[in-house]
């Protein structure tokens, strides 16, 4: 849970909404405009065309601030008192119950779990080799008291009563 909150924080702490919407602003718009023109001139192929190049531009720039993320997400895990170690697991069980299909280069705005999973371990084998993972917690007990608080609410179909 730590890895998901320190991820989306960061989202918000580094206004990747805006960057998002900010990111080669003038030529996404010049590409969509270039598309509005082949489509009015019947050029239904370039239309197409240039509705794959701005999404390749966006996805691509997503899967960017999705990486800042995960990193930055991994710090904000360490300073709450988390283990950091657990955000690649999160990705590990994400894969094995959803699967994992390759990332698109057109389309994704993710990277396929795997090698979300493979960076974030990269990046705690490169950046936090001195921390000191005994020090920190992961609220496994919690976490699994949550887990059964929510599980039973829903086959009760009663609302949520968490203390």
């Amino acid at each position: 849970m730590a890895a998901v909150i320190g991820h989306e924080i960061a989202h918000s702490t580094h206004e990747h909404t805006w960057r998002q919407q900010r990111y080669h602003k003038k030529t996404r718009f010049g590409i969509a405009l270039a598309g509005a023109v082949a489509s009015a001139y019947g050029l239904r192929g370039l239309a197409d065309l240039t509705t794959l190049v701005n999404g390749a531009i966006v996805s691509g720039h997503q899967r960017q601030l999705e990486n800042q993320s995960d990193r930055i997400g991994l710090e904000y895990m360490i300073a709450a008192g988390y283990d950091p170690r657990e955000a690649p697991a999160v990705w590990k069980l994400v894969a094995s119950k959803h699967g994992d299909s390759p990332t698109n280069f057109f389309w994704s705005s993710h990277d396929n779990h795997s090698t979300r999973r493979s960076y974030l371990m990269n990046e705690l084998k490169n950046n936090y080799r001195d921390v000191d993972f005994a020090s920190l917690h992961t609220n496994a007990d919690e976490y699994a008291r949550i887990k059964a608080a929510v599980a039973a609410a829903k086959s009760q179909k009663r609302k949520l009563k968490v203390s």
